[in-house]
């Protein structure tokens, strides 16, 4: 069996379908799991289209549901909120391409319909109900005994032990999922990698186990900023400015990253 984890797509559904042919996804055969954050892309990436990924990702689901694994990001989770709250858009999901994302479900909207009540409620009317279910149902991670996925990270260290012990005891992990729960979304210090985060992590899952979250598109490397994915250890960075998979193959035993580099800007 393959794994392919596709790091955040940010509406990049030419690059989803690309990568998908180049490697041969076999529904049904291949673990289908992504790291979130499926909407909201910036002006500038005018072939985006945050529509359209929900709907190719939607699709990827009905034809192999007990494969296909989407979890939540923090860009999923704004959107979540404001299609169950309606009104006028929180402005910082609005201003980090919760505009676009408006744009791709309702062509018409402008600028000055930001506090249109009328026009946003024609937003609210135009995005179907499968894609109102598939961002209500997202989880909050993924767990086998290969890999943990997360969109952000974890607790801190001293708390992530309890979280890690209790991650195979499904029926304890309310509360801490209640607890941590902007942890699993917003964290940023496991992408780091560090010797500390690395050992914690196999202490408690196995030497062998894997972490991968998304959500820090990239980091500083001597004064130069530097897009991702980035491996540290047995901690995965999926997330880039363009689109990336990492691919495992439980049979060969095959690890690697793939994928498609935007121009950042």
């Amino acid at each position: 069996m393959r794994y392919l984890v596709f790091g955040d797509p940010h509406g990049n559904y030419l690059a989803l379908n690309r990568l998908l042919g180049e490697l041969n996804y076999a529904p049904g055969a291949d673990r289908l799991i992504f790291v979130g954050d499926y909407i909201d892309h910036y002006r500038w990436n005018s072939e985006r289209d945050a529509k359209k990924t929900v709907e190719k990702i939607i699709q990827l689901q009905k034809e192999s549901p007990s494969t296909v694994f989407p979890i939540r990001g923090n860009h999923d989770d704004w959107f979540d909120e404001w299609i169950r709250s309606g009104g006028t858009p929180p402005l910082i999901w609005y201003s980090q391409g919760g505009k676009e994302t408006i744009q791709s479900y309702y062509p018409a909207f402008q600028s000055q319909d930001y506090v249109d009540k009328e026009v946003l409620a024609l937003v609210l009317d135009a995005i179907p109900q499968d894609h109102r279910g598939f961002f209500h149902d997202l989880p909050l991670y993924y767990y086998d005994e290969i890999m943990l996925v997360v969109h952000g990270g974890l607790p801190v260290l001293w708390m992530a032990k309890k979280f890690l012990e209790k991650l195979r005891d499904k029926e304890s992990m309310g509360d801490l999922i209640s607890m941590f729960r902007n942890n699993l979304l917003w964290d940023r210090e496991w992408q780091k990698g560090t010797s500390r985060h690395r050992k914690i992590l196999s202490e408690n899952l196995g030497p062998n186990h894997l972490l991968i979250v998304g959500h820090t598109q990239g980091r500083d490397v001597y004064g130069e900023f530097v897009s991702g994915p980035f491996r540290n250890g047995n901690i995965i960075n999926m997330d880039s400015f363009g689109l990336h998979c990492f691919v495992l193959d439980t049979e060969t035993g095959e690890q690697y990253l793939t994928g498609v580099d935007d121009e950042l800007k």
